[in-house]
């Protein structure tokens, strides 16, 4: 799934999440999680985002980006980002 299909999918998993029910701010959503892909897959190589961990963590991060706390994510989200971190290294490795 190329990257545009994969924003269009996690867009009503993410509107429900801020729970923002309007469509005039979808563009400003989708930037928020791509930044949020891209910010994820810098630090814990390429991931999964249709589910599990890397979901969870795209959802708060763009709950923060919303409210305008970004710059607190990493620091309230440490412990999961480097369990992400880890479980990608494994799933490289298995392969």
């Amino acid at each position: 799934m190329n990257t545009n299909d994969l924003i269009a999918e996690l867009l009503p998993k993410v509107k429900r999440h801020l729970r923002i029910t309007w469509e005039y701010q979808d563009d400003e959503v989708k930037d928020m999680v791509e930044e949020g892909m891209a910010y994820f897959e810098s630090i814990a190589g390429p991931c999964d985002f249709e589910q599990g961990l890397a979901l969870t963590l795209l959802k708060d991060y763009c709950r923060y980006y919303w409210n305008g706390s970004v710059s607190f994510f990493e620091e309230n989200y440490r412990h999961m980002l480097l369990n992400l971190q880890i479980t990608n290294a494994k799933k490289r490795v298995e392969r």
